[in-house]
């Protein structure tokens, strides 16, 4: 496929972004962050890194920083489409936040990441009412999907099987031409699997582990479905093993 873009168009996204990154946190701060025992040590590492200020909400403090560094990107760049590849994710993170939340009660507000190509609270209202077009059209159209398999099961794993698997082709729509956004997604979908198959080992018997996987696998990634039955028939340290060999 032709590539969406001329590299000369980016010169000053590319210099912008290197300049945002001065201003990160370095690698010393981020071991100290990771070394943190507590919640409470946590915070103070955090404030100590210069995520907040005293009496802040910390939570809020790193949404807001979230929003604003990919805001600075689309400010950045010619087509602030481009960012739908980092935005997505969180379209997708709200929906199913919404329909796991609406069902128990919960208030769906209080799960959102407003970071998603449609704001937190439009969102919420798109889904209130069932105007799903603000939504991506993949995710738009897997939601009466994802909620009616809620209602029959009682499973939040319905909506992550079926929202999920939308997300990707979402992000697949948007990277289509990027290069480097292609390959981004590709190896998020296979990251996304390990996980998947790790949480699915860990928790259920194999030959059950081997059926949920084969519902949730997401498309798109480089390791095949057959890579990892060596985990559903040898166990997770196998399956580590094959991919230290593949990488």
């Amino acid at each position: 496929m032709q590539t969406r873009y001329s590299p000369t168009e980016y010169l000053y996204a590319s210099t912008r972004i290197r300049a945002l990154e001065n201003g990160l946190i370095g690698k010393t701060k981020l071991d100290t962050l990771l070394l943190a025992a507590t919640h409470e040590e946590l915070l103070a590492a955090l404030k100590a890194a210069g995520v907040a200020a005293e009496g802040e909400d910390v939570e809020a403090a790193l949404l807001s920083m979230l929003r604003e560094g990919i805001d600075s990107v689309k400010r950045s760049i010619p087509d602030p489409s481009l960012a739908h590849v980092i935005e997505y994710p969180y379209d997708c993170h709200n929906v199913k936040s919404y329909l796991k939340a609406t069902r128990r009660g919960i208030d769906p507000a209080t799960l959102q990441i407003d970071a998603g190509s449609v704001p937190a609270p439009a969102l919420i209202k798109a889904m209130e009412a069932g105007e799903l077009s603000p939504l991506p059209q993949h995710m738009a159209a897997a939601v009466p999907m994802a909620s009616e398999a809620f209602a029959k099961t009682a499973d939040p794993r319905e909506i992550d099987f079926i929202m999920d698997r939308a997300l990707f082709e979402d992000l697949s729509d948007a990277a289509a031409g990027l290069p480097f956004a292609e390959r981004l997604v590709s190896a998020r979908a296979d990251l996304t699997n390990l996980l998947i198959c790790l949480r699915l080992l860990r928790g259920n018997h194999r030959q059950i582990a081997r059926t949920l996987f084969g519902r949730a696998m997401l498309q798109g990634g480089t390791l095949p479905e057959g890579f990892f039955e060596v985990g559903f028939g040898e166990g997770e340290g196998a399956l580590l093993t094959a991919l230290a060999v593949n990488t």
